[in-house]
């Protein structure tokens, strides 16, 4: 097996040297992989993670102006990767040295995996709580949720590249466009410890942020546009609920009745513990929306390093 690796990060500097090291010990431990590159994308750190992946003598693509996101990190080391298949990991992910020999046989039968994720919670770089079992998977089936991590044969997504001007949703986003053509499975195989520093960040600010926890509404216009919207309603059909909702209740309220509010009802069927999340995301949507119609409207580019030329280059909505 021919392997590119991809790993993106800002401000990366406290996990980024364990998780190159982890990535070499586990391509070491392997019998499988023949050739491999490693290709860290930098958005644009203030810290040393730039010097410290030039000290490790990986390829590095560094965005040093302009817009950025995880999901351009993605699209800019996709674009570079010269081999056949293909890991995206994020900088606070240390893989496991097992992971690639345990994995092999699924691999070679799906094309697209991702497995197991022991998680490690942080409040001011103190562990307060583990989680061994993250996604709890019992057996090899299609997963419909998608994190950072995945492994995926290049010639399932070759025409095919994440969003770069998605913040949040880029995942689903990315596995919607492919989604009628090829599956991602997950296994029961541990794959990597997650790092997690972001316990100090408050949901509700997110939500009053013009601009974040608006992915859903670009992926799904996007979707619209693109023609693959069947397989966003399939990924994300929680938030086309939430719409729906959001949608009847205020129109009705807006006519003079109160009934409206009973429509939030509908939110149970996606479920009791998306219950918070969905009755957020109804209440906000009106306003997320005509953010988001602002957010479209304005011109982004970015401007990074590769092999020490750079570039610029625009970041629209519709762009593969």
């Amino acid at each position: 097996m021919n392997l590119s690796v991809v790993v993106i990060g800002k401000n990366s500097q406290k996990t980024l040297r364990d998780c190159i090291i982890y990535l070499n010990n586990a391509i070491e431990n392997s019998v499988c992989i023949n050739k491999f590159e490693i290709i860290y994308v930098d958005s644009n750190s203030s810290d040393r993670s730039v010097h410290i992946a030039n000290e490790l003598k990986i390829i590095t693509i560094e965005i040093v102006d302009g817009y950025t996101t995880a999901s351009l990190g993605r699209y800019l080391g996709k674009k570079y990767a010269q081999y056949e298949n293909l890991i995206f990991l994020d900088s606070d992910m240390f893989l496991d040295k097992y992971w690639f020999d345990k994995s092999l046989k699924s691999y070679e039968k799906y094309g697209a995996v991702i497995g197991e994720r022991h998680e490690k919670l942080y409040k001011d770089d103190a562990l307060v709580k583990e989680v061994p079992k993250f996604y709890n998977i019992k057996k090899v089936e299609v997963t419909l949720n998608i994190g950072g991590f995945l492994m995926i044969k290049k010639n399932i997504i070759e025409d095919i590249n994440y969003t770069p001007i998605i913040r949040n949703e880029e995942e689903k986003d990315f596995y919607a466009k492919f989604y009628d053509q090829a599956k991602i499975y997950k296994i029961p195989v541990l794959a990597y410890i997650h790092n997690n520093s972001n316990l100090t960040n408050s949901r509700i600010k997110d939500y009053l942020d013009p601009y974040a926890k608006n992915g859903y509404i670009l992926s799904l216009i996007n979707s619209i546009s693109k023609g693959y919207f069947k397989n966003y309603f399939i990924l994300q059909r929680k938030y086309l609920i939430s719409i729906l909702v959001s949608s009847i209740c205020y129109i009705v309220i807006i006519s003079g009745s109160f009934l409206g509010v009973a429509s939030l009802l509908i939110l149970l069927f996606n479920g009791k513990k998306q219950l918070k999340g969905s009755l957020m995301t109804a209440l906000f949507f009106p306003y997320k929306l005509i953010m988001s119609l602002i957010f479209l409207s304005k011109n982004r580019s970015t401007k990074y390093i590769y092999k020490n030329k750079v570039y610029v280059e625009a970041i629209r909505l519709l762009k593969k």
